[in-house]
Order: structure tokens, then sequence, then C-alpha cells
């Protein structure tokens, strides 16, 4: 089904299509393929997405100017700009990224001990951060469901 301008610029709303339900849900439901709801000009080049895979992967982006995501999946939730990521596991560890970049973050997991004067540093330790040289950083167990 394809609304075209089904009430723009009739109403004080200006609304292009609206669903309205007095009692119960709405539902739109896929079971083969991703769904998605977009905003833009045109459904080829959105500005934004909310998309949800048949995995129960919920990804919302903007994709106008900077490209940012949100992504929540069954290994975690993330957040990622295009230079850089926080995600979190199910277990709890907090990963600051990108992976490319030494050690932005010092935690005690990644930096256990001051490189200078190698006093303990008292610091988190359930966060690791991108690129830090360390054996004890814990990995992330967040696998992204993103092609």
């Amino acid at each position: 089904m394809t609304v075209t301008n089904a009430s723009w610029l009739t109403g004080p709303e200006d609304v292009g299509y609206r669903l309205t339900v007095n009692q119960g849900q709405i539902n739109i439901h896929g079971i083969t393929d991703d769904l998605k709801i977009t905003m833009g000009l045109t459904p080829d080049a959105p500005f934004g997405e909310i998309r949800i895979t048949p995995t129960g992967a919920i990804f919302l982006e903007n994709m106008f100017g900077e490209l940012s995501k949100l992504e929540v999946s069954k290994t975690g939730i993330a957040l990622r700009t295009s230079v850089g990521e926080i995600s979190v596991d199910l277990a709890g560890t907090v990963f600051l990224g990108p992976m490319s970049v030494a050690g932005a973050v010092v935690t005690t997991l990644t930096h256990p001990v001051c490189y200078v004067t190698g006093a303990p540093i008292l610091g988190s330790a359930s966060v690791t951060a991108g690129g830090a040289p360390s054996p004890i950083a814990l990995p992330s167990t967040f696998v992204s469901e993103d092609i």
C-alpha cells in the first residue's frame, strides 16, 4: 500500500498518513526480512531509519551528515559514530573504541599500573578502552549483527 500525500496541506496538522486505534494494539509484523521505517525525501536515500531484523536486532540510524547508529541485539547494545563506539555486552563489559586508536581511556583493565611510576591505578573493573595495549583487558562479547 502506498499513500501519496494523503492529507498533505488539507488540514491544520499537515499529516501525510495517520493510523489511530482507540483500544488495543497496532501490529506491524515481518517474518523473513528486515522491517524498516525510514524518513527522508525518498525511501532509497533516507535521512534516518529504524530497522528490526528477523533475529530481533534493532537499529536506529542517522544517515544525514555524519553517520551515527544505535544497535540493540541479543549480545548487548552499541552506540556508534563515524569515529568511535561505546558498547556494553550482557556481562556488563563496557567497550570504548575504536580499536584502531590506542588507549583514549585509562582503566584498571587496560592500565593496571601507571607506566611512569608503577603505582596501581584504581578504576573500573568492567571498562575496556579500544586499542589500549594490555593483555588483561576484557574482550567485549558484543557481536554486531549489522551487515
